[in-house]
């Protein structure tokens, strides 16, 4: 769980350092209202992004029944290798 953790602030950090400064400097109350919206947009996406990687680590940990360790970002196995590899073992339900 604590290895979880610092991913997670990790992650945090490395999201606030990708902004770039200028638009880090410039406060809510003197965007416009098509700056407002492309801001969400682009927030809206890098949370989705973060949730879908997040869920995919989650399946192929779960799938392969490994523990934290497989969660760190070296791993080469990818979602549909494991997915593949349980659909060659998968027991036909017509035998």
């Amino acid at each position: 769980m604590a290895g979880y953790l610092e991913q997670l602030k990790k992650r945090q950090e490395a999201a606030q350092e990708s902004v770039p400064e200028e638009e880090q400097a410039k406060p809510t109350e003197e965007m416009s209202d098509e700056e407002l919206e492309e801001a969400i947009t682009a927030t809206r996406r890098q949370l989705l992004d973060a949730q879908h990687a997040e869920l995919r680590e989650r399946e192929i940990t779960r799938v392969t029944g490994a523990g934290e360790a497989s969660l760190s970002p070296a791993t080469d196995t990818t979602l549909q290798d494991v997915l593949r590899e349980k659909q060659r073992t998968k027991r036909r339900t017509w035998r």
